[in-house]
């Protein structure tokens, strides 16, 4: 395999295919162990429902702090992006592939990439290379089981690898069941003989494990206990230590008969321990990795339910729900908390009903990391299974509402996330009151987004009336009407008002530092504000030296390429112009937007907003023919991506008008300016620090005795 990979820039792929237990899958992580040190990332999919991939692709984009794009349909995109671009080359292990779109979706066009996938399918289209893994040469399985019972019988020997087929993995727990029992091999084949009801290789490989599973003692013991709850998880990562921390008692709620079987694990520290113990020493199991992590095999998986009747597979199945839901973190939006939220993930989706608070709150893990896409789709999925279950009026529907809206925001969809809750407030409002905790959560995540959808002046107005209604129901220190404040703030800067925003961002900072602490995210966001405001209201000094303490915390708590670190460089950089260095300013935005494109995708509105500033310290660095050619590029973007009146496009359009006259076109923006102002006046006011600037903008391309009413030098 290694010298069938070569450095050519473009993936290549490498197919294992073979029966089911053939030992495609050990060859392949074999090959990742020994050449890891060759790839700057090395990473495995469980491939065999498409469906978990996003909650996959997630693990990976947290792990390597990107996000997953939020205006695209391809939730792998960011992914891909990254790979192209990589520095190092890069190993991608895709297991018991079924369809080959997964690859495609995976795997980029370009880039230093290596891919070994696992399947039973022998054709695949493409330059995917296919290799068959075979079975055991019959000389070689019959001196692997001589030497492991420690037995001279090679008559028995022989048929026994014939019964089994030459699959390793049947043939490995048959050897496992020998070294441990002791037993000849003759025995075993007689037991495996008398299991089978008809001849059949998966068969035979399937009693394999069902021999192993007998030998490991009562119907309660604690080996038996595990093995089975372990059946109903994801097979590729179990998190025993999570599940099974010392000193926990049994979920409640359990059948008798199972919670009595999970009792025995918990009666000392060494339980689980002794338990995997046993499993892996007839191979039910894989070596541990990190402290507790183990995977079983889904032939393993499929033979410990297939001994169970349907309702002891339910008891079971609702055991291992109740082990994630009690390994789950309350509060997703805590950083410390997303270690386990991300090994219990793909258990989350395999066993936890969609309807779950559970569920939900993974979703909001995804989200709290930034992977907004897949949080989205996580949240649709538990909204459609509350409305189905519980009704589209109950609490937790409206609940998974609020959150679909929320992640559909934070995605790129500012209007649509408005509108989410436009639609969700007046129904919280009939059920629950207007003063309810959930109706006033819905009132303040619709002025959010609309303000995010450029209706800064609608948003404070909603926020005071908010603000005063929170302060009295809740008190003044509670959480929410903090975040009241922060939000108000922020809409009172956005709509003219920048020193009273930073005054008010100043009240909070200590309030916030005291009910949360130093470094807990809505802190780190506050002081963030704090900078940006103390900028606005004329100490831009002030301001890049705030945004550069915060930005290595930010780096620390948050990753170097989530979107809120992003977005403090981004202020970093715009203050270190505003305090009077263009050209760093500039080169810090041009080493920032390949990141906004890969991260947020390139027509995120943040991306757009970072092309924006490019183009304008670009023309502060002294090539103003530079910056309008970034901007007539970048208006069209704007105008079908927000909207034409869109705040954000108005600031192109301004920008625009700007770098045209400096770059020599004084009437080409003088016409610019012209019709950007009555736009200006009608959707942000006449005296509107931004609408004042346009009018100023005007009078300078116009002669003295031409000057617009009301402009100022």
């Amino acid at each position: 395999m290694a010298a069938a990979f070569t450095a050519t820039g473009v993936p290549q792929v490498q197919v294992l295919f073979g029966l089911g237990g053939v030992g495609k899958t050990s060859v392949a992580v074999e090959y990742a162990y020994r050449f890891a040190d060759s790839y700057g990332i090395v990473w495995q999919f469980s491939a065999e429902h498409p469906e978990s991939l996003d909650g996959q692709i997630g693990e990976l984009a947290a792990h390597l702090g990107l996000l997953v794009p939020p205006t695209t349909d391809d939730a792998a995109g960011s992914l891909r992006s990254h790979l192209v671009n990589a520095d190092r080359p890069w190993l991608l292990v895709l297991d018991n592939v079924v369809d080959d779109a997964v690859v495609h979706r995976l795997v980029p066009a370009a880039g230093p990439g290596h891919v070994v996938v696992t399947s039973q399918r022998a054709t695949w289209p493409g330059r995917a290379r296919v290799r068959e893994v075979p079975v055991l040469d019959r000389d070689v399985a019959i001196k692997y089981l001589l030497s492991a019972a420690d037995s001279s019988d090679v008559a028995a020997s022989g048929l026994l690898v014939d019964a089994l087929g030459g699959l390793p993995l049947a043939l490995a727990h048959a050897a496992a069941f020998l070294r441990v029992t002791g037993r000849p091999v003759q025995f075993y084949l007689d037991k495996l003989s008398a299991m089978l009801v008809r001849p059949g290789r998966g068969k035979a490989v399937a009693r394999t494990w069902s021999a192993a599973i007998g030998q490991l003692g009562s119907a309660g013991s604690p080996a038996m206990a595990l093995l089975r709850v372990l059946a109903c998880f994801a097979p590729d990562a179990i998190p025993v230590r999570l599940l099974f921390p010392d000193d926990a008692p049994v979920p409640e709620g359990l059948s008798a008969d199972v919670a009595d079987q999970l009792a025995a694990l918990a009666d000392d520290g060494l339980a689980v321990d002794d338990a995997l113990i046993a499993l892996r020493e007839f191979s039910l199991v894989g070596s541990p990795v990190g402290d507790g992590v183990v995977s079983i095999h889904r032939l393993v998986q499929a033979a410990t339910l297939e001994a169970m009747s349907p309702e002891e597979q339910s008891a079971w199945r609702q055991a291992a729900t109740a082990l994630v839901v009690r390994a789950t973190p309350d509060d997703p939006n805590l950083p410390e908390t997303w270690p386990a939220f991300t090994a219990l993930l793909r258990h989350i989706e395999q066993v936890v009903p969609a309807e779950h608070d559970c569920y939900l709150r993974a979703a909001d893990h995804l989200g709290a990391v930034g992977n907004y896409r897949a949080a989205v789709a996580m949240a649709r999925r538990s909204l459609e299974a509350r409305a189905r279950r519980q009704g589209p009026d109950a609490p937790e529907t409206l609940a998974a509402r609020q959150s679909t809206a929320q992640w559909t925001g934070h995605a790129g969809d500012f209007e649509g996330a408005r509108d989410q809750c436009a639609d969700l407030l007046p129904i919280r409002e009939r059920l629950l009151g207007v003063e309810h905790p959930d109706t006033l959560s819905t009132r303040s995540v619709l002025a959010f987004w609309t303000a995010r959808a450029g209706s800064y002046a609608a948003a404070r107005n909603q926020g005071i009336d908010l603000l005063s209604i929170r302060e009295r129901v809740l008190g003044i220190e509670h959480p929410d009407t903090l975040l009241t404040r922060s939000n108000l703030a922020g809409w009172t800067g956005n709509a003219g008002d920048p020193a009273g925003a930073r005054d008010q961002f100043a009240d909070l900072l200590p309030r916030y530092q005291h009910v949360l602490g130093d470094e807990h995210p809505v802190t780190l966001i506050t002081r963030t504000h704090l900078a940006r405001w103390v900028g606005e209201a004329g100490d831009p000094a002030g301001a890049r030296d705030r945004f550069a303490d915060v930005l290595p915390i930010r780096e620390r708590v948050f990753g170097a390429e989530h979107p809120d670190t992003l977005h403090v460089r981004a202020n970093l950089a715009r203050w270190t112009g505003k305090a009077g260095a263009a050209a760093e300013a500039r080169d810090q935005y041009a080493v920032l937007l390949p990141l906004f494109e890969r991260v947020l995708g390139p027509e995120h509105p943040a991306t757009l907003t970072n092309r924006r500033n490019l183009a304008h310290w670009t023309g502060k660095a002294g090539d103003a023919h530079g910056a309008r050619e970034q901007l007539v590029a970048l208006l069209p973007l704007h105008q079908r991506v927000l909207g034409p009146e869109h705040v954000s496009t108005l600031h192109a359009r301004h920008n625009l008008a700007r770098w045209t006259k400096n770059a020599g076109d004084n009437a080409g923006a003088r016409d610019q300016f012209t019709d950007l102002l009555p736009i200006r006046e009608r959707v942000l006011g006449s005296e509107h620090l931004d609408t004042v600037k346009t009018r100023n903008g005007l009078a300078s391309c116009i002669t003295e005795t031409e000057r617009v009413p009301g402009a100022t030098e």
